[in-house]
């Protein structure tokens, strides 16, 4: 007790000692002091003053005590990044300081700080100790200082970022986009060209990357390979995260092929994103498991270790056969010889071995060509199912384009059709749709030409800007793709009856998988890795639901045909018996689905639990696997199937509506714009060729045979016109070859036209872009970010098809080069080529590699036992625990018991339940919805928090469930709900209730969840979420919510604020005829077939089809476009109700 008192009396004694000194500028006394100080001392001096010993010292700004400055930098006990009330470092502090003095020896204060922090150390650590710093004004000071040429500076920034991302050091916003642009700009001017190695790529480089691979695997192997499904954590996941960018480098190798690579990848990647991304890759949880992963990471790593040393003994004996050349030299040789040798025998073998075909087929054991099947198979369902959805949403996409959107419309959609492509193509850059049967599948259902046009038009619109592409006529593009939206009815069904048939096989495979378990232990656990709910299930009921609606349609149009003239046809009865042979199909899948919900997952999942015999449950797995072959149905489609594509073409010129219904009519659309292409290449490169030599006034001494010769020497222009001196030096060659007159002024006018060209091109998509960020608001890269969350999907598909035409044509002038080497190092830098690559291919892997690493449990405990205070935030109200709540939930469930324990509070004294962000007024409960970390939510709760609590946008944390898009966003809803159902009808700043934000999202289960908590639909929010519903064309909701209203008794639900938003009008373009008919009879409190007199104004004003908010629109085109038939038009029905009326009320006139 008395040395405790000793020592701080003793650190007391010093404080005051290191306050005079500086007050002194005494530099002597001080360092005699610091010998005696220790970390206590400071935070006692700290604790005393209110201020740190290094800020006081350098607040004044003053030259005199820079000296000062060095001795308390010296000492180990101050460090220039500690940081201040206001989250800023003492660097960070003295640049507001610095911009306000401007005369005097103190202007270069800062200036003098920066470099006293940086003495010593190399230009990287330098960058990187001002980087630390997070204040894009002290680190453009520093680059005044230091006035790095561009290249220094980019090599320095390339290096410190590396140890940033190591050191897991996050920039802020502003300074992040500044360190971007710089390495962007350099990359953008100097990294031109196809990158295939340079200085810092090392032929034993691949040698490095299996160093990692097993370094990963070790650890892996070590603490997760238990044949277990459900021991993951984040420090697993971030192993796999490495081991995946290591393997995605060395997948080039010709030597490892035999190790099927690109499937592993793959496989590493869907499962990562699985964990790490729920929301969007849950579905393929009943493919991909942690014990796949595993096995086939250790096959892989074990074979890397064989491939390494096999390949190490080979190059061994190739460096002695060099050495033996080497010896052979004569002396009389010429030294240049000699120094070659030299320096061949150091990396000659190497080289060799790394760039050879090895077959190395014969160090695979039987045990690991069985992992590689099994890792094969996993990966062609994977890619099956993944390829296929992004073909489903493709489809989607181009029934939902805005053609009234001129500006993306027709961008918009080229770039869909190059995803389908991308999608149908059998390429080692994306993992792709067809196996044969399949394939064989979708040529029967649409045409087995519809691939190859697709894949055609892709490899146009992602690969060299072409003369030939600029040749299209645009008014031909204009009419093709105004023509997709409304004729894609037929090829969507196609997918989706393909797509729900391949989902169906997966659960098939799954319960197969369940089969092999060797334990009720593993069965158990794979299946709670599997999850609660059948995940698959809500996707097939969507897909499924789009087919029986077509056939339903089509039923429907063939009923009303068969009593019209061309009902008579006898390719109208082909279409017919056709049409049944189809519906005969889909009965069979509507069988399998309806056997499959007799016992479904969730009941399975029960006896899985509940029953302790495995060969009970195997016995039970195996009748469910023998119900049904998906397979089977397949095979019915590749013999069975008529598209019927030459009975449609001689009649639908009788009905246009036959048109929908033609499988054969998207590919003919398309078509057009491949033979436009295919014509350009073929005949008008030659013409183009002839006026060139008219235009060199060369014409007369040309002929024929030259012309063409010279058509074929320009073929590189042709295919990509943007090499320019490709064209000019082509065209001096030849006029030399045949000694032809060569005008050099006239030769620089018809240059000087071609630049003037081709920079229109490039303006015209820039003017584009531009226009595009004008009318979205977006000013800066961060609102950017931000809204490609928020705008339309139609606009984010123009700007990306936009952005690869600007990098097919940046590329070709060596504006941009290669720097896949950067993202080698960890730097994201996808930029150029390879971001042209990211547009043109599947971007799984590449947002992968770029993205960075996450804090594990183990180092946030380690920072908390030192002292860290997770609370404290930085200067953009940033802090650990709300960042570990988006990343690392262990560790933010670590943080909350560690806050409440100790009671710790920030910089303002705000405890942890008080806390916000700063910026968004977001409490913990609300960050912990957003994220949907439901046990976290359930500790809040039981610590009586406030769940009713406003943010800045006047949302409370069921308003953020609702909004933010979550797997769990329902059960957490239900959470707080259950705690306090009083946000119910709570009302955020844009007028929104949990109804208004559900309809947004058009989910049906959110609805019905809050509908049990009886919200008051008669609060003028709550109504308007019908309208937005109806607006949407979410049909299912708005008859859902129609049929809560009813059940709770509510009135005028339809009825809105504003007259003029009249939600029956409005449902007529969602083509509905039930919606329609059900909101009429909801208004006039009865069915329509007893309608009166009194109805008719209402009625009347419903077939005007307009208010002064909606405008008037051809709604019965619309309506007839749709295909809808009489008895389904609900206009034409209305009309009927009223021509009833007409009898009774001329009786009641007489």
């Amino acid at each position: 007790m008395a040395g405790s008192e000793t020592k701080h009396s003793n650190d007391l004694l010093c404080i005051a000692e290191i306050f005079e000194s500086i007050a002194n500028k005494d530099e002597q006394a001080l360092a005699r002091t610091l010998e005696r100080s220790s970390i206590e001392t400071m935070l006692l001096f700290e604790f005393v003053y209110g201020i740190s010993p290094l800020l006081h010292c350098v607040q004044t700004g003053e030259m005199s005590r820079l000296g000062l400055v060095r001795r308390l930098l010296a000492s180990g006990l101050c460090d220039s990044e500690t940081v201040d009330s206001k989250g800023r470092t003492v660097l960070a502090g003295l640049v507001g300081a610095q911009q306000a003095l401007t005369q005097g020896t103190a202007a270069g204060f800062l200036e003098r700080m920066i470099e006293i922090v940086i003495e010593g150390a190399d230009d990287t650590t330098a960058c990187y100790r001002m980087l630390k710093h997070n204040s894009l004004a002290l680190f453009q000071a520093f680059l005044e200082l230091k006035q790095f040429d561009e290249r220094r500076l980019f090599e320095c920034l390339t290096g410190a970022l590396t140890k940033l991302s190591v050191k897991q050091v996050l920039l802020s916003a502003d300074l992040r986009v500044f360190v971007m642009f710089k390495l962007a700009d350099f990359g953008f001017r100097r990294l031109s060209g196809d990158w295939t190695g340079g200085c810092d790529k090392t032929a034993d480089e691949w040698k490095d990357h299996i160093d990692v691979v097993s370094d990963c695997w070790n650890v892996i192997g070590k603490s997760y390979d238990t044949g277990s499904y459900g021991d993951v954590d984040d420090r697993l996941l971030q192993r796999l995260h490495v081991l995946h960018n290591h393997l995605y480098f060395l997948q080039y190798k010709k030597f490892l092929d035999y190790l099927a690579l690109r499937e592993a990848i793959f496989c590493v990647a869907v499962f990562w994103n699985v964990l790490k991304n729920p929301a969007t890759f849950t579905v393929y949880r009943v493919i991909v498991n942690k014990r796949i992963v595993i096995e086939c990471i250790r096959m892989i790593a074990f074979q890397l270790m064989k491939v390494k040393r096999f390949l190490e003994q080979t190059e061994q004996k190739l460096s002695e056969v060099v050495k033996e050349g080497e010896s052979l030299i004569v002396q009389q040789k010429e030294c240049l010889i000699e120094d070659i040798m030299k320096k061949m025998k150091i990396s000659f073998a190497a080289r060799i071995v790394a760039s050879e075909s090895f077959n190395l087929e014969h160090l695979m054991r039987g045990k690991d060509r069985r992992t590689r099947r099994k890792m094969i198979k996993c990966y062609g369902q994977l890619r099956q199912l993944y390829s296929l959805d992004k073909i489903v949403l493709a489809f989607a996409q181009v029934a939902r384009v805005n053609p009234a959107n001129v500006e993306s419309f027709q961008d918009s959609l080229k770039r869909t059709v190059m995803i389908l492509g991308e999608m149908l193509k059998n390429t080692n850059s994306t993992p792709n749709m067809p196996n044969d049967r399949l394939e064989d599948a979708m040529g029967r259902m649409i045409s087995h030409r519809f691939a190859d046009i697709v894949i055609s038009i892709r490899n146009s619109y992602a690969r060299q800007f072409s003369l030939s592409r600029l040749l299209i006529d645009a008014e031909l593009e204009r009419r093709v793709y105004s023509f997709l939206p409304n004729h894609t009815v037929a090829v969507r069904m196609v997918i989706n009856l393909l797509f729900v048939l391949v989902m169906v096989e997966v659960r098939r495979s799954f319960y197969g998988q369940l089969v092999r378990c060797g334990s009720l232990e593993a069965l158990r656990s794979l299946v709670i890795y599997a999850g609660e709910k059948d995940v698959l299930f809500p996707t097939i009921h969507i897909a499924f639901e789009q087919v029986t609606g077509y056939f339903a349609m089509v039923k429907g149009l063939l009923a009303e045909l068969r009593e019209n003239p061309i009902g008579n046809t006898v390719e109208f009865a082909q279409l017919e018996e056709q049409f049944q042979v189809q519906c005969g199909i889909v009965e069979e899948v509507q069988a399998m689905l309806a056997t499959e919900r007799e016992l479904d997952y969730e009941n399975l999942r029960k006896t899985c639990f509940s029953c302790n015999d495995l060969p009970t449950i195997r016995r039970l797995l195996h009748w469910k696997i023998d119900t049904y072959r998906p397979n089977t149905v397949l095979e019915s489609i590749c013999s069975k199937w008529n598209a019927n594509t030459s009975s449609l073409s001689r009649i639908h010129w009788m009905d246009t509506r036959l048109t929908w219904i033609d499988t054969e009519t998207m590919s003919n659309k398309l078509a057009m714009i491949t033979c436009a292409i295919g014509d350009a290449d073929a005949y008008y490169t030659i013409g183009h060729t002839s006026k060139l030599i008219e235009k060199l006034g060369i014409a007369d001494e040309v002929d024929e045979e030259g012309v063409d010769q010279l058509n074929k020497r320009l073929a590189p222009y042709y295919a990509n016109i943007f090499f320019l001196d490709n064209k000019w030096k082509v065209l001096e060659s030849f006029c030399k070859q045949r000694r032809l007159p060569w005008n050099t002024t006239l030769v620089r006018q018809l240059r000087q036209r071609d630049q003037d060209l081709l920079q229109t091109l490039y303006d015209e998509r820039r003017h584009k872009l531009k226009t595009i960020f004008e009318q979205n608001d977006i000013q800066t890269v961060e609102v950017l970010q931000i809204a490609n969350i928020i705008i339309k999907e139609d606009t984010l598909a123009c700007l990306e098809h936009l952005q690869l035409e600007l990098c097919e044509i940046l590329t070709a002038v060596g504006y941009f080069g290669d720097s896949f080497h950067c993202v080698k190092q960890r730097i994201p830098m996808i930029q150029g080529k390879n971001f042209r690559n990211l547009l043109a291919h599947d971007s799984l892997s590449y947002n992968m590699l770029t993205d960075k690493a996450h804090f594990d449990l183990e180092t946030v405990q380690l920072l908390v036992q030192h002292g860290a205070n997770p609370l404290l935030a930085d200067c953009h109200g940033n802090s650990i625990i709300h960042s570990a709540l988006c990343m690392l939930p262990d560790a933010a469930l670590y943080l909350l018991e560690e806050c409440l324990t100790r009671d710790l509070r920030n910089d303002k004294g705000d405890t942890l339940l008080e806390l916000d962000d700063r910026t968004d007024g977001n409490k913990l409960i609300h960050t912990v919805a957003s994220c949907g970390q439901q046990i976290i939510v359930a500790k809040l709760l039981d610590l009586n928090i406030d769940v009713t609590v406003r943010n800045a946008y006047g949302c409370t944390p069921a308003h953020v469930a609702v909004v933010v898009p979550l797997v769990n966003s329902i059960s957490t809803l239900k959470q707080l709900l259950d705690y306090d159902r009083t946000p119910v009808d709570m009302i955020d700043k844009d007028g929104g209730t949990l109804l208004m934000w559900a309809a947004k999202t058009g989910s049906i289960e959110m609805l019905d969840l809050i509908m049990q908590y009886k919200p008051n639909l008669t609060l003028p929010a709550n109504r308007r979420a019908l309208y937005e519903a109806v607006n949407l064309q979410y049909v299912d909701f708005a008859k859902r919510f129609l049929q809560h209203a009813i059940e709770a008794g509510a009135r005028e639900v339809t009825k809105m604020e504003d007259a003029a938003d009249d939600v029956v009008i409005l449902s007529l373009r969602c083509a509905d005829f039930e919606l329609s008919k059900a909101l009429l009879e909801y208004e006039l409190q009865h069915g329509l077939e007893d309608i009166t007199e009194r109805d008719r104004p209402r009625i009347e004003s419903v077939l005007k089809a307009s208010t002064s908010k909606i405008p008037q629109v051809p709604v019965e085109l619309y309506l007839s476009l749709k295909g809808l038939s009489e008895d389904r038009n609900f206009l034409t029905y209305l009309r009927n109700m009223l021509a009833k009326l007409e009898p009774l009320r001329e009786k009641d006139f007489n």
